[in-house]
């Protein structure tokens, strides 16, 4: 550290340096679940795992080359589904902020929020001649990670998405439905399901 001090061209941050130490300590172990995360980074962890965030209920993406982020999903009953923003939206801007500008988790900060806030959202849509702009209170979002239906021979289907804290409820939700509907056999479809939370699978087990 002293060296780097002394030597280095730019002003350094020694908390960025303890930081990256950590870090890389966890990553000397060779293991792949063992990592070390930030106070930032175990916030949005335990924000994925949990299934639950404050915001708007959408799922975005980013094109990797121009930096344009698409909402892929709008979940059903959340705020943006009620103001109107729609699956294939193409953000323009997230307050004054152009959506093309940085990269997609730094972009989610400023469209999540204090709960009871809104976020000012604009967005481009196919059809539309203009920017068509949105103010979109935010809120607790439960992201659903279980969608089923029947199928002929009254065979339920389950697909679980990922493993959060909140899936064994959905799950356990879904099973009584479909037992109501007279379930005789079920189909569980874990395709590409990154994982998620092992307490939560112990659960539904």
């Amino acid at each position: 550290a002293d060296l780097m001090a002394q030597y280095y061209y730019e002003s350094i941050d020694k908390e960025a340096l303890v930081e990256g130490m950590y870090a890389g300590m966890a990553a000397g172990l060779g293991d792949p679940y063992s990592s070390y995360f930030s106070a930032e980074e175990y916030a949005s962890f335990n924000e994925s795992t949990t299934g639950v965030y404050c915001g708007i209920g959408t799922v975005l993406t980013q094109d990797a080359k121009t930096k344009v982020v698409t909402i892929l999903h709008v979940y059903p009953g959340t705020p943006a589904e009620e103001v109107g923003i729609k699956d294939g939206d193409i953000i323009a801007k997230v307050g004054d902020i152009a959506g093309d500008s940085m990269e997609l988790s730094e972009l989610t900060n400023y469209i999540k929020g204090k709960e009871g806030t809104n976020v000012h959202i604009e967005v481009i849509r196919q059809g539309e001649s203009d920017y068509l702009g949105f103010a979109v209170p935010r809120r607790k979002i439960e992201v659903p990670t279980v969608e089923y239906q029947m199928l002929e021979g009254n065979v339920g289907l389950i697909q679980i998405t990922e493993f959060s804290t909140t899936t064994p409820e959905q799950f356990d939700a879904a099973i009584k439905d479909l037992q109501q509907q007279g379930m005789k056999s079920m189909i569980v479809d874990l395709r590409d399901n990154p994982g998620g939370v092992l307490q939560s699978v112990c659960d539904m087990l």
